[in-house]
């Protein structure tokens, strides 16, 4: 018997999915593949744009086969859910819901949410850690056309990839409001423990499970230290994919947490986001942010400049 997901976290990416992959993972009841992001039903469309900066290191741990897929979840025994924690299906939600339609049309989606300007400016601290952003802030946001024109891939629409409501309202009618479930980045961060037993309910497993592991935050991000060292770390490459891929279990955790005392150890603060860009951010996403607050309840008062219904 094919072994394939039942839940689907699709997004959005820098909204900590990292840590609600992490707190997941505890569940008895719930099966995650080793790898956290597959990106198998939006490989299509990540593999059409890969002109930017390290864009096709992006790609290399993409799941393209159904064949592959499948064995992602050959490992899975008594658990009840089978899930895939994939951040990109919710900016191609044009793409990836037709086929989820079609093959896993019973599927539960959870959407997670971040303060759409905190979003944003994650997206392109992350782009600027690796070093391959030069611009500013704001000199980014003015090039999102451009790019996009000239094939970069989707992780540097840094605002287009904060508006919301058009990908979810998309889940809610393709899936149903009832299997759907929105939560934010701020609820999980200040109170993960009611969060994941609303999100455990949703899955029908256990609610009160509590993981022990959420006084952890994974895949903080940050500012660093430059070095030669701190690039290697970050930045993705062939051989580091090889590399890790050949670890056992073991060594994979290892690995981790060598890399995550070294990484904190070089952290420097971070930059306040111009008090201009924050204004005109507020003024783009705010239509977006009223709908997705007045239609699906997402609880919005912990955003910057937005005080909900």
């Amino acid at each position: 018997m094919i072994k394939v997901p039942s839940f689907l976290v699709v997004g959005a990416p820098k909204a900590g999915t990292s840590s609600l992959y992490q707190y997941l993972q505890k569940h008895p009841d719930i099966y995650l593949p080793d790898q956290k992001e597959l990106h198998y039903w939006s490989s299509a469309a990540l593999a059409e744009n890969t002109s930017g900066p390290g864009d096709q290191y992006s790609l290399l741990n993409v799941v393209t086969t159904w064949r592959y897929y499948c064995r992602q979840y050959k490992a899975a025994a008594l658990e009840k859910q089978l899930g895939d924690v994939s951040p990109s299906y919710l900016y191609f939600y044009n793409r990836v819901i037709p086929e989820l339609k079609r093959q896993l049309p019973a599927v539960k989606i959870i959407i997670m949410l971040r303060d759409p300007i905190e979003r944003a400016y994650s997206n392109y601290r992350h782009q600027q850690r690796l070093t391959y952003e030069p611009l500013s802030f704001a000199e980014a946001l003015d090039c999102e056309l451009k790019r996009s024109y000239a094939g970069y891939s989707d992780f540097w629409r840094y605002a287009a990839h904060s508006q919301y409501f058009l990908p979810c309202d998309a889940y809610v009618k393709a899936f149903g409001v009832a299997n759907v479930h929105f939560i934010t980045f701020e609820e999980l961060k200040d109170n993960p423990s009611d969060v994941m037993s609303n999100v455990f309910s949703f899955l029908d497993v256990d609610e009160n499970f509590r993981p022990d592991n959420l006084d952890k935050i994974y895949n903080s991000g940050g500012r660093f230290k430059e070095s030669l060292l701190m690039r290697f770390l970050l930045r993705p490459s062939r051989f580091k994919s090889y590399f890790y891929n050949s670890l056992n279990e073991e060594w994979i955790q290892a690995y981790r947490s060598l890399k995550l005392k070294f990484t904190a150890s070089q952290k420097l603060p971070i930059p306040e986001i111009p008090c201009e860009v924050r204004a005109q951010l507020t003024d783009l996403f705010r239509d977006d942010v009223e709908a997705l607050s007045s239609k699906y309840d997402v609880n919005v008062k912990l955003w910057s400049g937005y005080d909900g219904k």
